[in-house]
């Protein structure tokens, strides 16, 4: 989106062109620092590379765990993946192969990850008590924990290095902290997003630094002033978002709606409702050096937007759920322990009214996730559940066919709740006896 951009723009004019393949979330992304490449990596266990000039996949690997977050080296050759095995990998883009697992995050998966420039150092973060680690990934190694000093909590949920490899910037719940690498010595504390997660920091050049936060609010300052150098609020909630390399626009994903925003009017330019419908974007991301960005969503559907490419503008992917259905029993033939998996296509079979398979696939999925010890016991927790909401549903159908106030309701009560409430028994003993094949 290229300065002076005026007014709201079309799918047609804005280019979105789809970029198929993947089946699992998608809110890993990363690209080379020529921005020739791209790297998405997804919850199905693959990493897919683009060409970014023309959406174009050239290469894509399998990987041992979903992925959570990845960046990629500054040329492009290599792609350091945060795993929600709680590994950090490094695997080489020609061949493919894992060059090094790296081990440091305990409990919780990577939220975020970056590569400096000079190749040397990865960054990552996530929501534990560690505060950002930072990775040597020439020895192939865990350097050091770096901590936000005085914040109230050590959690990084953002991380970002300056373009000359020198400082990094950890974004957490209650601030935006600025470190130096070699030393890990707090070089300023910026004001940050009270109340709200930095879901995003970046920096614009070396001593600027740009942040963006879930309600929206994005912060622009200059490190070593420490003063505010841009504030907006913008009209949207931002699950996931990104800033130009110009720091002139701003690209937000919320819940079925990607945007991106003229930063120095506040202004829409592109909003679109129906590229990803009503699933959460994921992620978001600007490739670097270009006007393209990138969104991507809960289900794996991924689209490159450029008002200015000569790419013919392609109709956003828009599956439904019985299509959702069918990639994931595919997709789970060939990775039958994909907890995630399992866990989305019970919601799946939950939208079509199929609660049978819905309890088949939630129990596979408490079964495939190591951090789930008790499967019978969870299963037991969303059969309750389920059979509550189902109780209330034919309770309240009831009470609407039974209105006293409606021609013959009254002469039908006695007869429909009987109906209503032996339904209710067979449909337990339905979900009962799925329980009992299950857990024998």
């Amino acid at each position: 989106m290229g300065p002076g951009t005026t007014g709201k723009l079309t799918r047609t004019q804005s280019r979105c062109v789809a970029l198929p393949g993947h089946v699992g979330c998608v809110r890993a992304v990363g690209a080379s620092a020529d921005g020739s490449i791209i790297a998405t990596g997804s919850y199905d266990a693959t990493v897919r590379l683009w060409d970014s000039s023309t959406g174009r996949k050239i290469g894509s690997f399998n990987v041992e765990s979903d992925v959570g977050t990845l960046a990629m080296s500054s040329e492009g050759t290599k792609v350091i993946i945060g795993c929600n095995s709680n590994f950090v990998e490094v695997w080489e883009v020609r061949t493919g192969h894992r060059l090094v697992q790296m081990k440091g995050h305990k409990s919780f998966p990577c939220s975020s990850m970056d590569c400096s420039k000079n190749g040397k150092w990865a960054a990552s973060a996530s929501w534990e008590e560690v505060g950002a680690l930072l990775w040597d990934l020439k020895a192939g190694k865990l350097e050091r924990q770096i901590i936000p000093k005085d914040a109230l909590s050590p959690r990084a949920v953002s991380v970002a290095f300056s373009p000359d490899s020198a400082k990094l910037a950890i974004g957490d719940a209650h601030g935006l902290f600025i470190h130096e690498v070699l030393s890990g010595e707090l070089v300023a504390r910026l004001e940050g997003h009270p109340g709200a997660r930095c879901n995003f920091v970046k920096f614009l050049d070396d001593d600027i630094v740009a942040s963006i936060d879930a309600f929206g609010d994005v912060k622009v300052q200059n490190v070593s002033q420490k003063a505010m150098l841009m504030q907006r609020r913008l009209e949207t909630g931002a699950h996931s978002g990104a800033v130009s390399d110009d720091g002139k626009h701003v690209a937000i994903g919320g819940f079925g709606t990607v945007s991106e925003w003229n930063l120095e009017t506040g202004s829409v330019v592109i909003e679109e409702t129906q590229a990803h419908r009503d699933r959460q974007i994921m992620a978001v991301m600007y490739v670097p050096g270009t006007h393209t960005w990138l969104s991507c969503d809960l289900w794996g559907t991924v689209n490159l937007w450029n008002p200015l490419s000569p790419i013919a503008a392609a109709a956003p992917v828009t599956k439904t759920h019985v299509e959702r259905i069918y990639e994931l029993e595919e997709a789970l033939k060939h990775r039958p322990n994909w907890a995630w998996g399992h866990d989305q296509l019970a919601r799946e079979y939950w939208h079509q009214g199929d609660v049978v398979n819905m309890f088949r696939h939630f129990y596979a999925a408490a079964q495939a996730d190591p951090s789930s010890n008790q499967p019978h016991k969870y299963l037991k927790e969303v059969y309750d559940g389920i059979a509550h909401y189902e109780d209330f549903r034919r309770e309240d159908a009831a009470d609407k066919m039974t209105d006293p106030y409606r021609p013959g309701g009254t002469v039908l009560v006695p007869e429909l709740r009987a109906q209503i409430r032996e339904r209710g028994r067979e449909r337990r003993s339905e979900l009962e006896s799925v329980i009992r094949e299950l857990q024998s």
